[in-house]
C-alpha cells in the first residue's frame, strides 16, 4: 500500500493541481491537510471521479484534514481525543483496507509565549497520549512543528514528522516503543538525528 501526504492548502483551489498530482503518483491512499474548506465544501464527486473514497473534516478558512483512498475510508476517529471543547479540525483517523490510517495538521503555535503556543503544547501532548495507543498501527502524517531547535545550527522554521514503527526513537516525544523517522524542511542532515 502506498501513503501519502500532501499539504494541500485550500483543496478547491489546488484541486486541479491535486487530480494531476494523482493521476501522475498513484498513492492508494493520502492524507491532506490544510483544506481550509467546510465539510459541505469538499470535492467528493471529483475525488471520487479520480477514482478515490474520501473522509474529511473541513474548516472555514482554516485547517481541516481528510483521508483519501482507492478503497471506502471506515471513520475511526473525527477529532484528536482527550479535549471535547477543541474545535479545530485538525485530525482525522480512518481503517483503509485493514491498516489505520491518520491525517493531522498540528498547531504551529505561533506567536511565542500566548495562548496559541499554549494550545500547541497541550495538543502534543493530547497527540503523544493518542499515538501511545495507537503503536500497532502505522501512524502516517505531515504536521509542521514551527519553533524546533535543533543544539547544533538553532531554530528551524518547520519540522515535518512521519512516523511508522518499529523505528527507534530519534526526536520528538521520547515514549518509550515509539519510534518517529523525519524528512524535509530541515538544513543539516544532523537535524534529523545523523550526524
Amino acid at each position: 500500500m502506498r501513503i501519502a501526504s500532501f499539504n494541500i492548502n485550500n483543496i478547491n483551489r489546488r484541486l486541479p493541481n491535486l487530480l494531476a498530482w494523482l493521476r501522475e503518483t498513484e498513492p492508494d491512499v493520502v492524507s491532506l491537510q490544510e483544506l481550509k474548506a467546510t465539510d459541505a465544501e469538499f470535492p467528493l464527486k471529483a475525488i471520487r471521479d479520480a477514482g478515490y473514497e474520501a473522509v474529511w473534516r473541513g474548516q472555514k478558512s482554516w485547517n481541516g484534514v481528510a483521508i483519501l483512498a482507492r478503497w471506502a475510508p471506515i471513520l475511526t476517529c473525527g477529532a484528536l481525543p482527550g479535549d471535547p471543547a477543541d474545535a479545530q479540525s485538525r485530525y482525522i483517523e480512518a481503517a483503509v483496507n485493514g491498516v489505520l490510517v491518520t491525517s493531522l495538521y498540528a498547531p504551529n503555535g505561533n506567536p511565542q509565549p500566548g495562548p496559541k503556543f499554549g494550545y500547541k503544547l497541550a495538543w502534543l501532548k493530547r497527540l503523544a497520549a493518542h499515538a501511545a495507543d495507537l503503536y500497532a498501527h502505522p501512524l502516517h502524517a505531515n504536521f509542521e512543528i514551527h519553533g524546533y531547535l535543533c543544539d547544533r545550527c538553532g531554530p528551524i522554521k518547520s519540522l515535518v514528522v512521519l512516523r511508522s514503527p518499529p523505528l527507534a526513537p530519534t526526536t520528538g516525544p521520547k515514549r518509550p516503543g515509539v519510534g518517529y523517522s523525519e524528512s524535509g524542511h530541515v538544513r543539516k542532515p544532523h537535524c534529523l538525528g545523523g550526524r
